[in-house]
Order: C-alpha cells, then sequence, then structure tokens
C-alpha cells in the first residue's frame, strides 16, 4: 500500500513538473528559455513558501545597465520637457538624438535630451569634466575586435558609464599600468595614473588619482548619491555592544525605532505604515553571533523587509539557515550568479536565474528561470496548484485506506478473526 502511494505521489508531481516546463507565460522568448523544473520532489511546497530571499542587484536589474539622466552643476539632464518644464514620456517613436558625427559612437546607445549634448558641444567645463572622469575612472579594459574598440567591463554599471562617456565625445582608448589615454573630441590626451583606490564600503566609490587632476570634494559639500533627507540609513557598527543597543527596539509596535547614541540610526517609513531593516556585512557579523542572532530575527520579523548589503556569500546562507532553524518555515533563495549558490542550496528551493552571471546559480537550483519577473507565476499558480492537488490526493488516500482496512475490521467479526471465508 505505501509503495502504491508513493507511486501514485511522484507520477502527480512529475507531472506538474513537465507543466511548469511548458507554461508559456514563463517562456521568455529572446533567449528561447523556458522555466525548467530540475526536481520533482519539491513543487507542492512552492506553495507554502514563507520566507524569500532575493539577491538584490543583478537578479533585479538583469545587470542591464543604461546611462538615462545626469545632475551636473545642479542641473537635470535627460528628461524631455514641454513648453510647461513638465517632463514627457518617452515612447517608442520618440526621437532619438543623432551620434553619428561621432566617428566612435555606438549604435545601440540611445539619449534624447539634446540639452546635454549642446552642453558638450559648446565646451562647458561642468559638464567636459563630468565625461572626462568617467572615461578616466574605472577599471574597464579596452580590445579591438573586427577593427572596432570594444570595452570588457567588471561590472555592467562600469560599461554603461563609459560607454556614455564614449558616445558624447570622450572615447577611452587604453591603458597601461602607468597611464590612460582618451580622446576628447578627436584630441588624444595622455593622463600618468599614479594611484587607485578601490571600492569599500567605507568610502562606498572607487576614485583615481591622475597627474594634472584636483579633488573637487570640499568638506562642506553633500555626499554623491541624492539629497539630504532620501527614507533609511544603513546600519553600522563597530562591535556587539553597540549592536545590541541599535536592535533593542521593545517599542517597535508603538511607533519608533530607537536612536542609540553612537550614531547609527534605523528609521520608519511611516507612508507605508511599516518598516524596513537595512544593515550592511560587517554588522551582520556581529548580528550572526550566538548570543545575537535571536534578537536580529526577532527584529527582522517584525519588519516589510530586511536588506543586507554588501555580504559574502557565506553570510547569505547563514541568514537563510538562521530563518530556517528557528522559524521552522519554507524558504526560497533565488539567485542569478555563483555568489548566491551557497544561499540557494541553504534554502528549503532554490530558484537560479539564467542572467547575464552564468550558469552556476541555475546548475545548483531546484527550479530555473530566464526572468525574476516568472518567479510569481512560480508560486502563486504553480504553487498553488500543485499544493491543492497533492492536499486533493492525500485526502482520497485517507479515505481509500480507511475504507479498505474498515471492510476487512468488520468481516473479522463474522469470520471469528480467523480470516477464512464463511
Amino acid at each position: 500500500m505505501p509503495s502504491s502511494r508513493c507511486f501514485s505521489v511522484e507520477i502527480i508531481r512529475f507531472g506538474h513538473s513537465w507543466w511548469i516546463n511548458w507554461d508559456r507565460s514563463m517562456y521568455y522568448e529572446r533567449n528561447d528559455t523556458a522555466a525548467k523544473t530540475r526536481t520533482t520532489t519539491l513543487n507542492e511546497e512552492l506553495g507554502q513558501i514563507e520566507y524569500i530571499f532575493s539577491d538584490k542587484t543583478g537578479t533585479l536589474t538583469q545587470n542591464i545597465m543604461t546611462f538615462n539622466k545626469c545632475s551636473v552643476g545642479g542641473k537635470s539632464y535627460g528628461d524631455l520637457l514641454d513648453s510647461r518644464g513638465e517632463p514627457l514620456e518617452i515612447k517608442e517613436d520618440t526621437k532619438k538624438l543623432d551620434f553619428s558625427w561621432n566617428p566612435m559612437y555606438e549604435p545601440s546607445f540611445v539619449f534624447y535630451d539634446g540639452s546635454l549634448l549642446a552642453a558638450v558641444r559648446r565646451g562647458e567645463p561642468q559638464v567636459c569634466l563630468l565625461f572626462t572622469v568617467l572615461a578616466l575612472c574605472h577599471t574597464v579594459m579596452p580590445e579591438i575586435k573586427d577593427g572596432k574598440l570594444e570595452y570588457q567591463a567588471q561590472s555592467p554599471d562600469e560599461a554603461a558609464l563609459v560607454g556614455a562617456a564614449r558616445n558624447f565625445g570622450f572615447v577611452f582608448k587604453s591603458r597601461t599600468p602607468t597611464t590612460i589615454t582618451i580622446e576628447v573630441q578627436g584630441q588624444q590626451e595622455i593622463y600618468e595614473l599614479l594611484c587607485i583606490l578601490d571600492f569599500n564600503n567605507v568610502r562606498k566609490r572607487m576614485s583615481d588619482i591622475l597627474a594634472k587632476m584636483k579633488s573637487r570634494h570640499h568638506a562642506g559639500d553633500p555626499p554623491s548619491g541624492g539629497a539630504p533627507g532620501g527614507a533609511m540609513d544603513v546600519v553600522s557598527v563597530t562591535d556587539p555592544g553597540q549592536t545590541s543597543e541599535t536592535y533593542r527596539m521593545r517599542n517597535i509596535n508603538n511607533g519608533a525605532f530607537g536612536v542609540p547614541h553612537d550614531g547609527t540610526t534605523v528609521l520608519e517609513d511611516s507612508e507605508l505604515s511599516g518598516f524596513a531593516l537595512v544593515i550592511n556585512g560587517h554588522s551582520l557579523v556581529f548580528a550572526l553571533e550566538e548570543k545575537m542572532e535571536l534578537l536580529f530575527l526577532e527584529v527582522g520579523c517584525m519588519c516589510k523587509a530586511v536588506i543586507c548589503c554588501r555580504v559574502t556569500p557565506l553570510q547569505k546562507a547563514l541568514v537563510v539557515d538562521l530563518v530556517k532553524k528557528h522559524k521552522k518555515a519554507v524558504t526560497l533563495a533565488i539567485g542569478d550568479g555563483a555568489n548566491d549558490v551557497s544561499m540557494i542550496k541553504t534554502a528549503h528551493i532554490g530558484v537560479g536565474i539564467s542572467g547575464q552571471e552564468g550558469m552556476q546559480a541555475v546548475l545548483s537550483s531546484d527550479f530555473a528561470l530566464a526572468q525574476f519577473r516568472y518567479l510569481e507565476r512560480l508560486l502563486l499558480v504553480h504553487g498553488r496548484w500543485s499544493y491543492f492537488r497533492m492536499c486533493k490526493f492525500l485526502e482520497y488516500f485517507f479515505y481509500k485506506n480507511f475504507a479498505f482496512t474498515l471492510c476487512h475490521f468488520w468481516f473479522a467479526f463474522y469470520c471469528g478473526f480467523s480470516a477464512q471465508v464463511g
């Protein structure tokens, strides 16, 4: 009897796995990639997910970056404005800027605001300085393929910024260990590279020190990246004691987070009637210690969302394991890169996205998708249906076993429990 039940369950699971694979709503035509079920034993658990852990950068953006807007000297470029100064909606038939005057332009580059190009052509100092910096401050490597200049970048961010500078006439041409060569409006310029200050969690930027260039940052200038105020700060602490004070939010449900004296802050988003916690990898080291992990879990569960930024692959897995161990809930992890593999393997269900960062995540996953947006259908449609089918089948299984056993038990009264006929 148990073998019959197991066989029936496997048939149901196998059938639903093929249904997921054949779902046209999860087929990505551009890459000719369909959803792929890599296991047949977890379909019904898709309908029981309580916590989702997602890589927040490439998984969501598909690692596709484009140069759309910029702000120079307090003026914003990138929006098309009408006669009243209101931004216009950009549609498919909106006229694009013509960069054919630049022999090094990329046909795939799209920009609409002509005022930025006009500022470049006029030689406005601040605009020219912006694109000069974009052409110089990066780790991109150039190469010539089929007679065309192409860039190899470590991140799509750098590729987008260096490409924008190229199309506006500030072309990064070559680099050596000590020099960087660019071409500005047809004129070659060579800069001596004195030092590279790599990106880190404290500075949150990288910098190049070049000959004949001076720092444009003054002590009173606001930090780059937005206006003062933009709703939460990253929790950043230096020892377990400070972490404990930061998380000690006894009045969280009364409408306010605590603001400790060490300068760290966790602020409320009152418009959403909820809270979000943002914590960096340095702080997470203390939060995941044995004496702190339950407090971290408690606070995280009170929030609408928890964002762990600049964390290691191991820390991703430890956060997932923390929820699995103490909440006894079904978890799902989704990612598209090799740094997501440990998180995907730790969660009950792992979903890999076949994006721009190779196939490591897909090969380690239980389900493979071509786009992050297909996760909604995988959980709310296939997960729900599979869970309902399994519940209905188990109801029938118990009914069948009860009816089958009751007949034998009832007959035993007539045969004197001898199992003989008559």
